[in-house]
């Protein structure tokens, strides 16, 4: 873009110093040599202005260009600061983080083994139960098929004494 307005410039600069060097040759009453001799003298004025313009715009170039760095230095060494500050929050927070979990994990282990023990309790209590209950009809099969042979066996008894 720089260079782009550099061009224009220049050649801004030449069409102007060669237009007036023809109107220069165009209104002048001077003789051929007067006029040649003139003409050197404004294209030599033409490049030491130029090259005064040259100097000037280079100056400029660099004092922007050193005031450019100098801003972008700060930026760099803001940008360092705050990355720097961003590292140590983000520990912080990770450091924070891991003893969360931590804790979470301790605190889930005592309730598993808490939940372990209640659960093996009731299962052996429900055991317990069961064989009672197990044992308990059995009695009741027994008995009963005692019974059933005892009213059968009188009921051939009675069958054949009839």
């Amino acid at each position: 873009m720089a260079q782009d307005h550099g061009d224009k410039f220049w050649k801004g600069l030449m069409i102007g110093g060669a237009i007036g060097a023809v109107m220069a040759l165009l209104y002048a009453p001077k003789t051929g040599r007067e006029t040649r001799d003139e003409l050197k003298r404004k294209s030599r004025e033409l490049l030491d202005e130029a090259d005064e313009q040259v100097a000037e715009v280079r100056k400029k170039a660099d004092q922007i260009l050193a005031e450019a760095r100098s801003e972008a230095e700060k930026l760099r060494a803001e940008a360092e600061r705050r990355i720097a500050e961003a590292r140590v929050k983000a520990e912080s927070l990770y450091q924070e983080g891991l003893k969360s979990v931590s804790e979470l994990g301790e605190e889930t282990s005592e309730k598993v083994a808490e939940v372990k023990t209640k659960t093996k309790e009731k299962i052996d209590k429900g055991r317990t139960k069961v064989r009672k209950s197990a044992e308990k009809l059995k009695d009741a099969v027994n008995k009963g098929v005692q019974a059933y042979k005892d009213e059968v066996g009188e009921n051939d008894d009675a069958d054949k004494n009839a």
